[in-house]
């Protein structure tokens, strides 16, 4: 390891965790990255964990690099990595890194199979002091034990220098194939996500336009609809780099892949598909058909309808997949929120919220549901532990769209009648700002790793950028005629 990492005994080669501190995990001998061991995370029904405080600067930006297995054939569980921010008196900052892995993602290192893991954090924030590395394993029965090795926060200037090569927040699997400890061959499979990819339904012409973040310019058009009235919302797993799109007038669900721009799967639901929510963790999107009064369940990796959820008059759907919980918008007269588990499919609550819920977003760090009320003007904000509505807050006219950015905790309204984003501080529930943008805005995505909004704007055929930290335009981006819906894969 080099004199840059941040993290000490990243190896587990002292015996013992310090400065590590954890719960229900362990070292193993029999299976290792490098060296003579590394740490065990005990799977099934235990909430495993490990941390580690090191110490930080303010503008200081990181890679984490690691390595993950599982032992033996039962799938691996969830997992998820994040990097906090603190200040000297340990209060917290904001996120620079949030990492999930879903169930059955990990390989076996038994058969000398193990996942690198490359991410690129944020830069810390005025005021950093501290950081706090949790890496997390979440109880599920029938889970395999998880191991860790090779542990690593590197500066990014260092690692570019090490690696010779571009920063970017990647995934990489690497095999072990006929390693020796005394050649030590890997053979390296990269299967990176396009990522900083944002995707807009175009109402127009039936098709999606996918937006480079960096030079914010369209880099795709992907038709996904025979007919008008279609495409309706975008979800997106960054995880398996795949977006779903609902097709409102075809009554399916297109599946596109997110390195080849290309379909790759057309999902029957059911009649008038409208709201698309996405859980990382099960690989699973539960999609809100409008006029059959009902949810459609699709597993990930066959693509099929696996559930059928009956409701009432279901529009916009958000996933929690922190807590495995779905919240879908009913629209007038009943005026109210579903919550689904995403493990029974079984509606658990209904919490009343206010007239002509629209728009669903989620904090998934705060377990903070936010519910777009167009009639009210208002937005409503729910506490996923309770499952109650613990403060509404006023917005501007005709609100419908609604983004939240978990690190920074700012929620972004477009208020489509007043051309404009109301930002909402999600400590204080404040408007704090407010943002001109185009005409009839509807439409909120969120990059929390750039700290950038994209709005879409029915009336200019375009999509505005905002800057998170500014609360400014920055840029227009122009895409298809009525673009609604849209989606950011970080």
């Amino acid at each position: 390891m080099t004199s840059s990492n941040k993290i000490l005994n990243g190896g587990f080669e002292n015996n013992t965790f310090p400065p590590w501190e954890n719960s229900n995990a362990t070292f193993t001998t029999q299976f290792s990255h490098s060296g003579r061991q590394a740490a065990k995370l005990i799977g099934d029904t235990k909430n495993s964990f490990i941390y580690q405080l090191v110490n930080t600067t303010p503008t200081e930006q990181f890679v984490f690099s690691g390595f993950l297995g599982k032992i033996g054939k039962l799938p691996s569980p969830p997992l998820s990595i994040s990097l906090a921010y603190y200040d000297k008196d340990l209060n917290f900052l904001e996120y620079g890194l949030i990492t999930n892995f879903p169930k059955g993602h990990l390989t076996n290192t038994a058969d000398e199979e193990w996942l690198k893991v490359n991410e690129t954090t944020s830069i810390a924030p005025l005021g950093t002091t501290q950081a706090l590395l949790l890496i997390n394993k979440l109880p599920q029965t029938g889970t395999a034990d998880v191991i860790v090795d090779d542990v690593e926060l590197l500066d990014v200037s260092t690692y570019i220098e090490n690696n010779k090569e571009v920063v970017s927040s990647a995934v990489t699997k690497s095999l072990t194939v006929g390693a020796t400890e005394e050649t030590n061959q890997m053979e390296t499979y990269s299967n990176t996500p396009a990522m900083n990819r944002i995707y807009v339904a175009n109402s127009g012409d039936t098709e999606v336009s996918v937006i480079d973040g960096i030079t914010n310019s369209v880099i795709a058009t992907i038709p996904v609809s025979s007919s008008d009235l279609s495409p309706g919302n975008v979800g997106v797993n960054p995880i398996t780099n795949r977006i779903y799109v609902a097709n409102a007038s075809n009554h399916n669900v297109s599946v596109i892949d997110g390195t080849t721009n290309t379909i790759i799967a057309t999902v029957t639901v059911g009649t008038e598909p409208i709201g698309v929510g996405v859980d990382l963790v099960t690989n699973r999107s539960f999609v809100a058909n409008f006029t059959s009064a009902n949810v459609s369940v699709i597993d990930g990796d066959s693509y099929t309808v696996i559930a059928t959820i009956p409701l009432t008059r279901p529009r916009y759907v958000s996933v929690n997949s922190i807590t495995n919980q779905v919240y879908v918008s009913n629209d007038y007269p009943y005026n109210n929120i579903n919550v689904i588990n995403g493990t029974t499919n079984a509606v658990i609550a209904t919490i009343p919220v206010g007239n002509d819920p629209v728009g669903i977003d989620i904090n998934p760090i705060s377990n903070q549901i936010y519910v777009v009320n167009e009639s009210d003007n208002n937005v409503s904000v729910i506490d996923g532990a309770t499952n109650t509505v613990v403060a509404t807050i006023a917005v501007g006219t005709q609100p419908e769209g609604i983004g939240v950015n978990p690190i920074t905790g700012r929620i972004y309204v477009a208020n489509t009648s007043n051309r404009n984003i109301s930002v909402i501080d999600g400590n204080t529930n404040y408007v704090i700002a407010t943002v001109t943008v185009g005409i009839g805005p509807v439409g909120v995505g969120v990059n929390p790793l750039t700290h950038k909004i994209y709005v879409s704007n029915l009336g200019n055929d375009n999509v505005s950028v905002i800057s998170g930290t500014t609360n400014t335009v920055i840029a227009t981006v122009l895409v298809g005629p009525g673009p609604t819906a849209i989606s950011v894969n970080p």
